[in-house]
C-alpha cells in the first residue's frame, strides 16, 4: 500500500495581496499612544497607501540598526546590543513609575522608540527580591516577569503597563496607566 502524498500549492499573487493588509496593520489612532503618551515619532507609510504603517526600524548613523524591533523584541533582554554595541536600553526613556504604598518600592515603565519596545525596570539599589515581583504586560495579554533589575521586552506596538506586587499583604498588583 502506498501513502498518498499531498503537496501544498504556493499562494498565488491574488492570495498574497489579499493577506497583505494582515501583515502590517497600524494601531488605531486612539490606542496609538495611550492616555498621556503621544505616539513616538512619525509613522512611515508603505507604498500600499496612507495610513498603513511600515514595520521597519530606523537606521541611525553611528548607532546602526536596532538589535530587535517591535515584535522581534518580545522576550529579549533590553541590554542586548547590536554589532555597534548599542542596546535598546541605551535609547530608552522612562514613561511612568508606580510605587507600592505599603513597602515604598517602585518600578518604572521604559520605552525605546528606536527598538519600538517597552520593559519595566527596578530603579532602586534595593534588590528586587524586596517585593513579591514585578512585570510588564501589554494590551494583548502578553506578560514578561522580572529578571533581576528589569523584565525582558514586550512589543512596543501594543500599549503596555508596569506592575509591582507588594511584599506586604494583600499582594495585589499596583500598575501604571497604559502607555
Amino acid at each position: 500500500m502506498t501513502r498518498p502524498t499531498h503537496r501544498l500549492a504556493p499562494l498565488g499573487l491574488a492570495a498574497t495581496l489579499a493577506l497583505a493588509p494582515l501583515v502590517a496593520m497600524p494601531r488605531p489612532a486612539a490606542a496609538a499612544g495611550g492616555p498621556g503618551r503621544a505616539t513616538p515619532g512619525p509613522t512611515p507609510t508603505t507604498p500600499g497607501g496612507p495610513g498603513r504603517a511600515a514595520v521597519t526600524p530606523d537606521y541611525i548613523p553611528g548607532m546602526g540598526w536596532p538589535p530587535c524591533y517591535g515584535a522581534s523584541c518580545v522576550g529579549e533582554d533590553p541590554t542586548m546590543t547590536n554589532p555597534q554595541g548599542v542596546s535598546c536600553a541605551d535609547t530608552a526613556v522612562d514613561l511612568a513609575t508606580v510605587r507600592s504604598a505599603s513597602d515604598g518600592y517602585s518600578v518604572t515603565l521604559r520605552w525605546s522608540n528606536w527598538c519600538h519596545a517597552n520593559w519595566t525596570r527596578w530603579p532602586s539599589d534595593t534588590p528586587s527580591s524586596a517585593s513579591s515581583g514585578f512585570f510588564t504586560r501589554t494590551s494583548d495579554g502578553h506578560v514578561e516577569w522580572s529578571r533581576g533589575y528589569y523584565t525582558y521586552m514586550v512589543n512596543g506596538y501594543e500599549t503596555a503597563q508596569a506592575c509591582i506586587i507588594p511584599y506586604s499583604p494583600p499582594h495585589t498588583p499596583i500598575c501604571t496607566g497604559w502607555y
